[in-house]
């Protein structure tokens, strides 16, 4: 499955329709994304960078730490509170952004369409053994 997905991931179909999104998204100064996925985890990472989860400082405390005496961790790291507001206001920005351009280009729907012709094409390739597999489960599910 895993390989099925990157396959349609990096198809020429979903590269044009992310080639869309990402223009869209440029045009409303999310520049440097290029994917949907590009998104979700540039926030992701932010996110962790603002509540200081990668500060070098809390890595090796979380590192150095006696997990076996004292399983609940260390002390969560303290956000700066201006750090988050700016985080939150880039955050939504972003979300609205993308969830209009994705709108826009109908990219849900596309993206479906072409996921669900590749998994067509898979079928049709792979039908006998599919259906040899059905046959086998259920004289299985039948002792």
């Amino acid at each position: 499955m895993a390989a099925r997905w990157e396959r349609v991931a990096a198809s020429a179909e979903i590269v044009a329709l992310n080639g869309e999104w990402s223009g869209c998204m440029a045009e409303a100064g999310f520049a440097d994304l290029t994917t949907v996925d590009d998104a979700q985890q540039e926030l992701y990472t932010g996110w962790s960078t603002v509540q200081g989860w990668s500060d070098p400082e809390y890595t090796a405390l979380a590192e150095s730490w006696d997990w076996g005496a004292r399983p609940d961790g260390p002390p969560a790291p303290e956000p700066d509170a201006a750090a988050v507001a700016d985080f939150t206001a880039k955050e939504i920005a972003q979300a609205v952004a993308d969830l209009g351009c994705q709108d826009q280009i109908d990219y849900s729907s596309r993206a479906l369409a072409i996921d669900h012709a590749d998994q067509q094409e898979f079928v049709d390739q792979h039908r006998d053994e599919l259906e040899a597999w059905v046959e086998a489960a259920a004289e299985a599910r039948s002792r």
